[in-house]
């Protein structure tokens, strides 16, 4: 069995642990068939290719503020990882350059079943995307969000206001943090 191309990218980058990969696929894994996840932050692509390695149903939106190679990430590096990986499929993959809360306030594609939020690493940007992101999602679905550790306590910080406690808990793997969504609270 060959090594899937997101652990690769995982070991030459280090942007996501591999533990990080594993959690991430098994997010996906509990999706219902035919699920939508949100990809918040391009990065150089290993988040966004583990998703679509996970399932073959699955439908991806990314969305970055960078769309050039860049050296933090960016739209472009997450399309050339995707296609030196064989899963550059547009049916399956959209990529959506701007700032996420402000497509969130104006998303019209209809309920999600997974957010991953790992763009800009603040508190006042962290907060927005929780906020606006949550009622896209499905009674039932899933937030996530990478960096729930040092250096960025400021990420911590917005996830402990506007999720700890008020959601359940389903995953905490290094810095990955998942929830399910109720959306009685």
């Amino acid at each position: 069995m060959s090594t899937p191309k997101a652990d690769e990218l995982s070991n030459a980058f280090g942007f996501i642990t591999l533990n990080e990969v594993a959690a991430v696929h098994r997010l996906c894994q509990l999706l219902p068939p035919d699920p939508i996840a949100i990809n918040i932050g391009a990065g150089v692509g290993t988040s966004g290719l583990t998703m679509l390695e996970s399932r073959s149903d699955l439908t991806l939106f990314t969305i970055d503020a960078r769309k050039e190679v860049d050296s933090q990430g960016a739209l472009k590096n997450e399309q050339i990882a995707l296609e030196n990986a064989g899963y550059y499929d547009t049916t399956r993959y959209t990529q959506i350059h701007g700032d996420s809360k402000e497509v969130g306030k104006n998303w019209d594609k209809g309920k999600v079943n997974l957010v991953f939020i790992d763009g800009l690493h603040n508190y006042e940007q962290c907060t927005a995307d929780i906020l606006e992101w949550l009622p896209h999602i499905v009674e039932g679905g899933i937030i996530a969000a990478h960096d729930y550790a040092l250096p960025w306590p400021q990420v911590r910080k917005a996830i402990d206001e506007q999720l700890v406690d008020k959601y359940e808990q389903i995953l905490h793997m290094d810095s990955v943090i998942a929830f399910w969504v109720k959306h009685d609270v």
